[in-house]
Formats: C-alpha cells, sequence, structure tokens
C-alpha cells in the first residue's frame, strides 16, 4: 500500500500528463482522479481543493521554486549566482511545459494564479536577496539597483524563452539555435560583471 507521500506525487504526475497531452486549460479533477486512479475525494482530502493541486504541480514544475537549491543556502558565490541564471536559461529551453506554465500564470486570473504568483515570489526574492548581496557595487556607487537588475534578467530570460515558441528571432538574435542562447547568456554574464567592476 502506497504512503501518502507517493500518492500525491501519483497525483501531481496525473496533472503533468494530462497538461502536457490536453493542455493546462482542458484539466478537470474527474480526469486527472482518473489518470492517477483515485477518487476524487482523495485529491480534496490531499490538497484541499483543485485549485490547490494545480498550485502544488505549478510549483513543482517551477524553475525558481523546484529546481534550486534552499533558499538560505543560495548561490555561495558570484559564480554560483551566475549558474543559477544561466540554469534558468537551460530549463526554459528544454521544458515546453515549463513555458506553457509560465504562459498559463500570466494570463491566469483567479485565486490559483495568485497563489502559485505569491508562492513562486517568496522564493524568487530570498534567492535574489542571496545572490543581490554577491553582486553590491563599489561603496560610493548607489546608483545600480541589484535586485531590479536581476528582476530584469530573469524576466528578459521567461520572456525570450516563451517567445521562441512563436518566433524564430527576436531583434536580430536568433532563438531556434545554440548561437543565440549562447549569445544571451555571454550577455548576462557580462553584464553581471560589468557590476561588479
Amino acid at each position: 500500500m502506497k504512503n501518502r507521500h507517493h500518492t500525491e506525487q501519483d497525483i501531481i504526475a496525473a496533472v503533468d500528463t494530462l497538461a502536457r497531452r490536453k493542455g493546462i486549460q482542458k484539466l478537470g479533477i474527474n480526469a486527472v482522479a482518473r489518470q492517477a486512479g483515485v477518487s476524487k475525494v482523495l485529491i480534496y482530502r490531499y490538497f484541499g481543493g483543485f485549485e490547490e493541486l494545480l498550485a502544488a504541480w505549478a510549483l513543482k514544475n517551477s524553475y525558481w521554486a523546484g529546481h534550486l537549491p534552499p533558499p538560505e543556502t543560495g548561490p555561495r558565490n558570484l559564480s554560483d549566482g551566475i549558474d543559477i541564471l544561466k540554469g534558468q536559461i537551460t530549463t526554459m529551453r528544454s521544458t515546453p511545459l515549463l513555458r506553457e506554465i509560465e504562459r498559463w500564470l500570466l494570463l491566469e486570473n483567479s485565486t490559483v494564479g495568485s497563489t502559485i504568483m505569491a508562492r513562486l515570489e517568496e522564493r524568487g526574492t530570498a534567492l535574489t536577496r542571496a545572490f543581490s548581496s554577491l553582486l553590491k557595487p563599489g561603496k560610493n556607487d548607489t546608483s545600480i539597483d541589484t535586485e531590479a537588475l536581476i528582476a530584469l534578467l530573469t524576466a528578459g530570460v521567461a520572456y525570450l524563452s516563451m517567445k521562441s515558441d512563436r518566433c524564430n528571432v527576436y531583434n536580430g538574435v536568433p532563438l531556434d539555435n545554440e548561437e543565440g542562447w549562447n549569445r544571451i547568456s555571454r550577455t548576462l554574464e557580462n553584464i553581471i560583471q560589468k557590476v561588479l567592476d
């Protein structure tokens, strides 16, 4: 007999399967229960409701919530921080479902969307503060807001990743090949290095 943790993972995996097959907009609790081989009563008992299940699923698939070390550890040095930002590029590019979740969250005007965004913000803010402490410019330079800089860089990566599903080039930078993404990755690293200089 499975324990609760394994059953919860099976239910989240069922959401994953159905989202890939049918799209997020067509998900429903009955279909998820059938796919997972459980009753919908069990889903309500374990997650509190369908929106809470969607929140748990989206957070599990989020790069910032699901693919990073705990926020309290954060990046230990500048190289770690750069690797985290480059990891966002790699993960967003290689995971179509993650790009779909990002698009869905931008369009979702409901409690579940707000809940997920708030939880992602908590996670992202903790990591940004840890990373930002590594990027403090010289004592006399107060013109650089490192948290805003990281927000721009990560939002840019997310946007370009989502954009790559719809177009091959953006502002002259190819989004459909390694050469274009290597340019983006190098530029991201150069911006961070210049902040330190």
